[in-house]
């Protein structure tokens, strides 16, 4: 009995432990720190583009010759050289060299020296132009001459290419025997010129092929004559051998006023299929006869009056005619002027007074 009452008093006791256990509360964990906010990082404010560059390359002048005869100097002053560079919308003047060059003709015989270089903007030329200062020349009978230059402008049109960071070399090669004329107690110089090109050369050449390499003949102008259809800027558009075409004029010598219905003849070489003008002659209208019409006045509108002349009915524009006498239906009239689409524009009208009866 007692050994009965032990165990169970054991176990209750155990069981008390147990309850009072369970009932402790359990310590609290602290709470996690909120993460930081993240800072947002700026962004790079946008930087503009760079304009493209302007791709160049190199243009250089080099000058040759045949010797003249009876000549022993003929010093060449030039004021500039010019190049014609033709854009997709645009065409301008580019100065090749801005020092005044010279050279003697009888020092470039069979070589060529190199007159200076310059870097240009790349793309396509038509045309080089300089101007002539004078020319000092020294015969072989020790006479010295300040020779004539009948045209200072010496212009050669020849397309050419400048290949981005390459050289085009541009060989003038004057004919001394055409060029310097030697008379009595004076000497012309009438430059004859052709010109020679090497495009996309590298300042070191490579191989005896580019040595080698022929000369470019020389493009030939033609002479082209028409009827001017419209003109927009430099560039207009002609009637020439029935075909219309397109003429670009922006680097010619133009003689006379251009305008719309004129007669021109133009002096250049065709680039793909557009004639590049280097000089164009302007033909004045001609003036039309004027005639002397006499008839009778049917009736008077303003300026307008119909006529009878020789049994047919007229039309009469006497807008700017010189009236003398007092018009009149019926009267007769002599009238001077020109016919115009059918219709005499009068310039004179008599009026002839009426007759008694």
């Amino acid at each position: 009995m007692r050994r009965t009452a032990k165990i169970l008093l054991v176990s209750l006791t155990v069981l008390l432990l147990v309850f009072m256990v369970a009932c402790i509360p359990a310590p609290e964990e602290p709470a996690p720190a909120p993460a930081p906010t993240p800072t947002p990082t700026p962004s790079p404010a946008p930087q503009p583009s760079p304009a493209p560059a302007v791709e160049q390359g190199t243009i250089e002048i080099q000058v040759t010759d045949p010797p003249p005869a009876d000549v022993v100097s003929a010093v060449v002053y030039l004021t500039g050289i010019e190049a014609h560079l033709v854009s997709d919308n645009s065409s301008e003047w580019i100065e090749i060299l801005d020092a005044p060059p010279k050279f003697d003709l009888m020092t470039v015989i069979g070589v060529a020296e190199i007159l200076g270089s310059t870097n240009v903007t790349a793309g396509k030329y038509t045309q080089i132009r300089m101007n002539v200062d004078k020319v000092e020349v020294e015969t072989t009978a020790g006479d010295n001459f300040t020779a004539e230059v009948p045209s200072e402008k010496l212009k050669i049109v020849r397309s050419f290419n400048v290949i981005p960071g390459m050289t085009t070399v541009l060989t003038l090669d004057f004919d001394g025997e055409k060029s310097v004329i030697i008379g009595k107690n004076k000497v012309l110089f009438k430059p004859t010129v052709k010109l020679f090109i090497e495009e996309g050369v590298k300042k070191a050449k490579e191989g005896a092929e580019e040595e080698d390499k022929d000369e470019e003949e020389e493009e030939e102008e033609l002479e082209f004559e028409g009827t001017i259809n419209s003109i927009n800027g430099t560039t207009w558009t002609m009637t020439i051998g029935g075909e219309t075409r397109t003429v670009d004029v922006s680097g010619a010598e133009i003689e006379g006023e251009a305008a719309a219905g004129l007669e021109a003849e133009v002096k250049g070489t065709v680039v793909d299929d557009t004639i590049v003008a280097s000089e164009v002659e302007i033909k004045e209208a001609e003036e039309e006869e004027e005639l002397e019409f006499e008839g009778t006045i049917d009736d008077i509108d303003g300026t307008t009056w119909t006529m009878t002349i020789e049994g047919e009915t007229r039309k009469v524009d006497v807008s700017g005619a010189e009236i003398e006498g007092e018009a009149a239906a019926g009267l007769d009239a002599e009238v001077k002027g020109t016919v115009v689409d059918d219709t005499i524009v009068a310039t004179e009208v008599e009026i002839k007074e009426a007759e008694e009866e």
